[in-house]
């Protein structure tokens, strides 16, 4: 997937009785000018993939675990 001139790189959430698990995303890249949030949520895993952002961090965590992006 490809995603380009995006406001923000999107929003995974899941709850703190119910986070969203064991999740890969493959070949993503993603241009946008704010980064992608994911609150409550382990497993994620990004394979070949890459977040552009034009301000701030690519990606922002909240009671979250993520492996594969930098």
């Amino acid at each position: 997937m490809t995603a380009t001139n995006c406001p923000t790189a999107g929003t995974i959430r899941g709850l703190p009785e119910a986070p969203v698990t064991d999740v890969t995303l493959s070949n993503v890249t993603i241009s946008a000018k704010a980064g992608l949030k994911i609150y409550h949520a382990h497993g994620i895993r990004f394979v070949d993939s890459k977040i552009e952002v034009e301000s701030g961090k690519p990606l922002t965590l909240f009671d979250a675990e993520v492996a594969g992006l930098e």
